[in-house]
């Protein structure tokens, strides 16, 4: 499968993703599924103009150009061969050129900028140039905007992706090379931009104010290979000692030039171009025979900012052979208790559209209907463990399934054994598994409706490794050889990871009562709690508020839980109306967690327990709006927020556990 879906370059809008989805469709229909169909969306997507394309470079007093970079990554396999192969840019980076002194603000992060605050150092009216990692990219120039930057180019440095030094790059292992461009969406908004909410439907109202669909600023990623140039001629501070990246240069802080350049700038224009392009699903369902109304729902994007190995094609790959094997089933006599749907999402890589149009379309029938999301984005990223995010409702039912099948590192081991030695949840022998933040297409489902999700992947060992992705991620190198040759040549952990999707589908779409333990949330929600008091409630108090009630309304949720638990032990699952009762319980636990009007400044994030930083969607914030509170509260001296949102996540908690009632 992987080597057929990642042969070319199948970019959202395009005419080979189509293709991609006339073969997934294909492939559902030949394994028997009752229904298969397209569900076609018209979103506004943004590609580079390639009649006028983006430049950065230097000019000299005379605004001549004295360099230009190159935009491009060098070829170094016959896989990466496509006219199709989209130059590098940042998806809805705004339109503009801007001149300027360059300054240089380590990865772009909050923090740094306040550094640089600290030593006097101001961004107005300058172009940042920034490390990618550490934070979701369309964060960067958000916060580089408030800081007063008027644009700014994201590199890839080698401290981030090629740390071992580029003689360990690709082909010859597994890092970026020199030449190689991360591309990405800067769009901090879900969804098609014009339809925010709704659907992107024929019918849909499209707002056709651009403010907020593109980045405030101008933005372009570099190579290592050019920006190079432009951070050799920054003059001004040394760069502190954690901000000095691998490249063979003294890293300064800029804000102008050595002095024969003293009176150049800096040139970026960016030409992106937003368009109109239909986008198209494929979901393909197999019924029910006792709860076809109880839907467990599995997904994976199919879109690919170039050729797409691993980012998606290995877990498009995963659910095509989950599926084939199902269909062998269904042939055989077999169907689930409960309605499966497996889903390819389209354009997950802009803003994740296609998931996002999908649940908003369907979003009342999925609030009454949905038991689960299964999520896989990426199936192997690395060699060294499994890795899972989840609602924690889901922790008992994937600890079980990875008990079951074998890791590839060891045969003698499982996944669990594995899993639990190299991410070990502090304090336990048990794996650690992290909440689910934004990044991928569950979101909408945990977020919006409040579906309890799981994603999993093989990973590399992200707690020591710098990396805050594979090296190729969203390049021209993301290819099947890469794969091939520096992650998974015989493609076993690919089928460890198959094994887990089978395993969880089949656990939750057959078995008569749900595999879910309530106590897990319970003591999860009180571990994250504990975390924040320790580091907070001091500063809470002094400010006028207490945290009291909040610990209550966990104490009496961790009561419930363990008696709702408890009460279901001995079920007799023949008892059909009790069984679908307890059932419709556990399903709708999530749900009691969502507030209907929003986390601050974000209507789409509706979770009070878990969802991403307002100033990183990459990084999951447990109790999200007190952690976005806080931030308001530091950086504004305003707490009125803080006191509403540990309001709300008491009221919240306390009304999930009146839905564990025991009847």
């Amino acid at each position: 499968y992987i080597r057929y879906l990642s042969k070319k370059v199948h970019h959202a809008g395009s005419a080979e993703n189509l293709k991609l989805a006339d073969y997934v469709k294909s492939q559902w229909e030949s394994a028997s599924f009752d229904d298969v169909r397209f569900q076609k969306y018209r979103a506004l997507l943004s590609y580079p103009d390639s009649k006028n394309p983006n430049v950065v470079g230097m000019k000299d007093q005379s605004g001549t150009f004295r360099y230009r970079a190159s935009m491009k990554e060098e070829k170094l396999h016959p896989d990466e061969n496509d006219p199709e192969l989209l130059a590098p840019y940042n998806a809805y980076a705004a339109k503009g050129l801007v001149e300027g002194q360059l300054i240089y603000v380590n990865y772009g992060r909050y923090s740094d900028f306040v550094a640089l605050q600290k030593l006097n150092i101001s961004c107005r009216g300058k172009i940042a140039i920034v490390r990618y990692g550490r934070m979701f990219r369309g964060d960067k120039p958000k916060i580089g905007q408030m800081f007063g930057c008027i644009g700014m180019i994201i590199y890839n440095d080698p401290a981030d992706s090629a740390p071992e030094g580029y003689e360990k790059s690709y082909p010859n292992d597994w890092y970026l090379p020199y030449s190689g461009v991360q591309r990405g969406s800067v769009s901090t908004l879900l969804g098609d931009p014009e339809t925010p909410g709704r659907p992107s439907l024929d019918s849909a109202y499209r707002n056709s104010n651009l403010s907020g669909i593109v980045s405030s600023i101008p933005v372009q990623p570099l190579s290592a290979k050019d920006a190079i140039y432009l951070l050799e001629s920054l003059d001004g501070l040394d760069a502190p000692a954690e901000w000095r990246g691998k490249l063979p240069i003294k890293y300064k802080i800029g804000g102008s030039f050595i002095s024969n350049m003293s009176n150049w700038v800096v040139h970026l224009a960016v030409n992106n171009e937003l368009v109109h392009k239909d986008i198209y699903n494929v979901i393909g369902t197999i019924k029910g025979q006792i709860e076809p109304d109880r839907y467990v729902i599995v997904g994976n994007h199919r879109d690919a900012w170039n050729f797409g190995a691993i980012d998606p094609s290995s877990a498009t790959a995963v659910m095509l052979e989950v599926s084939r094997i199902m269909g062998i089933h269904l042939k055989q006599g077999w169907r689930p208790r409960r309605t499966i749907k497996f889903c390819s999402w389209d354009a997950e890589e802009f803003a994740l559209i296609g998931s996002t149009e999908w649940v908003e379309e369907n979003a009342k029938e999925l609030a009454q209907r949905a038991v689960t999301y299964i999520n896989v984005d990426l199936a192997v990223i690395g060699n060294y463990s499994f890795a899972a995010q989840a609602s924690p409702i889901f922790t008992k039912a994937v600890h079980e399934a990875a008990k079951r099948v074998k890791d590839p590192n060891d045969l003698t081991k499982s996944v669990y054994d594995i899993w639990s030695t190299r991410f070990p949840l502090p304090g336990t022998q048990k794996p650690f598994m992290g909440l689910l933040a934004s990044g991928s297409d569950y979101k909408s489902f945990i977020q919006y409706v409040g579906i309890s999700s799981i994603n999993f992947a093989y990973v590399f060992n992200f707690v020591t490794s710098p990396l805050s992705n594979y090296p190729t991620y969203h390049t021209r190198y993301d290819t099947f050889d890469y794969i091939q040759r520096t992650l998974d040549p015989h493609f076993s952990f690919h089928a460890s990871i198959g094994r887990m999707m089978m395993l969880l589908t089949v656990e939750f779409s057959d078995y008569p009562l749900l595999h879910i333990n309530t106590i897990d949330y319970a003591q999860t929600i009180g571990m994250y709690f504990a975390q924040i008091s320790a580091a907070y409630k001091p500063l809470l108090q002094s400010h006028g508020v207490t945290l009291d009630y909040l610990q209550w309304a966990i104490g009496n949720f961790t009561v419930a839980c363990s008696r709702f638990d408890q009460s279901i032990q001995n079920i007799d699952v023949n008892d059909a109306l009790k069984l679908r009762r307890i059932n419709d319980q556990l399903m709708y636990l999530e749900r009691a967690f969502i507030i209907p009007e929003g986390l601050p400044g974000r209507s789409y994030d509706k979770h009070v327990i878990m969802a991403s930083s307002q100033i990183d969607q990459y990084n999951v914030a447990p109790f999200p709006g007190i952690v976005d509170a806080l931030f308001i509260g530091q950086t504004q001296n305003k707490w009125e927020e803080a006191k509403i949102q540990v309001a709300n996540a008491a009221y919240l908690i306390h009304a999930a556990t009146k839905t564990l009632t025991v009847i």
